[in-house]
């Protein structure tokens, strides 16, 4: 290959040389001519396009119902503003550029076109953006409804959204949704948690011809709200205490002895007083959002005087002599009179409570007992299932 290869070299060398040399003659002549050279210079039309983003700021309210129970329902209105950034895609993308690093040429007549597009384009959204705050303002005034079919998640944590996707539908999106609640009207008479307690309490017998006395007692007692602010409850208590009085009209059950006529009562005493109260009471508990809370009550109240000794003191009207008999009082049922209650309450604990009160007992009736009419006080401790 070498004979062929050698004549191919030397007769592009000769080509070579002779286009170097015909260069160099043109060069010297351009220089031999006149000293005015003259330069042309050959530039393109660059028209640089501006990219514009149009954020709107969307406005939607969300309600959540939530139900706890038959008769018993919770709304809950959260109104959150949630500022969702949307980016525009109908704003003119940006030009892409060549290979070579380049940007496109644009005529001067292809630049006005696309100014005149985009400002068509701006009037749209700003027309888009006014019905979009129309259908807000529509949902401020809307009672409760669903949420929409509008991603919520993405407008709460802020992230930006193609507005196009609100192009369409925008409107049936975001239109409100009547939820018609049901109002379920509360009953009357309600079952609330019941409580038992028990109780301490101290009596002062009110009689006309009393000397002295008092009592001292122990109960069980049972309550439960049947209204609003209304306890129903039932109390048994047993008391015991001392007597003395002058006269006996109030003696109910116990034979009175007869020493003679020269001899007169002087007074009676009993030192003990074994009795068992019954009552059935109403109490209105006061609404009042304090640490105690404060009530006041209506009831009736039944006894029971178990036997008990009693000792009469009898004085001669002659010589002033003084005689002491025995009595026995025998078992007496009967309606003990109409209670009045006022009291205090305060929450001790999450199932315990502690109480005081005050009571004052009379009986209507004709012929009262020794102990039908009081006044007194009570403490009780209350336990809440």
């Amino acid at each position: 290959m070498l004979p062929v290869l050698l004549p191919l070299f030397a007769l592009l060398t000769a080509g070579n040389v002779f286009w170097w040399h015909q260069w160099r003659e043109a060069a010297q002549r351009d220089n031999q001519g006149s000293g005015n050279v003259t330069t042309l210079l050959q530039s393109d039309t660059i028209v640089q396009a501006t990219v514009v983003y149009r954020y709107d700021t969307i406005y939607q309210n969300i309600t959540l119902v939530r139900r706890y129970g038959i008769g018993e329902t919770t709304t809950s209105k959260l109104a959150t503003q949630t500022n969702t950034s949307d980016i525009a895609s109908d704003t003119p993308a940006a030009p892409q550029q060549s290979a070579a690093g380049i940007a496109p040429v644009t005529t001067e007549k292809e630049a006005s076109k696309t100014q005149v597009n985009q400002e068509e384009k701006n009037a749209q959204g700003a027309d888009n953006k006014q019905d979009i705050a129309k259908t807000n303002t529509e949902q401020d005034h809307t009672a409760s409804h669903q949420p929409t079919s509008v991603d919520t998640a993405s407008q709460i944590t802020g992230t930006h959204v193609d507005s196009t996707l609100f192009a369409a539908d925008s409107m049936a999106a975001l239109q409100p949704v009547q939820q018609m609640i049901p109002k379920l009207s509360t009953p009357f008479f309600t079952i609330g948690r019941p409580r038992l307690n028990i109780s301490a309490g101290w009596g002062n017998p009110l009689l006309e011809h009393k000397r002295s006395g008092y009592l001292l007692g122990a109960g069980l007692g049972a309550d439960m709200e049947i209204m609003r602010n209304i306890r129903l409850g039932a109390d048994v208590h047993y008391w015991n205490g001392a007597l003395e009085a002058d006269e006996t009209e109030e003696l109910l059950g116990v034979e009175i002895p007869n020493p003679g006529s020269d001899y007169k009562l002087k007074y009676w005493e009993a030192y003990q007083l074994p009795t068992v109260t019954y009552s059935f009471y109403l109490r209105y508990q006061i609404p009042l959002k304090k640490a105690w809370t404060s009530w006041f009550g209506l009831g009736t109240q039944g006894v029971t005087y178990l036997p008990y000794n009693i000792e009469f003191d009898f004085e001669n009207q002659n010589n002033e002599l003084e005689i002491y008999l025995p009595g026995q009082a025998i078992t007496v049922t009967h309606w003990h009179g109409v209670t009045g209650m006022a009291g205090i309450e305060k929450q001790i604990g999450l199932h315990f409570s502690l109480g005081a009160e005050a009571w004052l007992l009379r009986h209507i009736g004709k012929k009262p007992g020794i102990l039908d009419n009081q006044i007194g006080l009570k403490t009780r401790l209350y336990y809440r299932f």
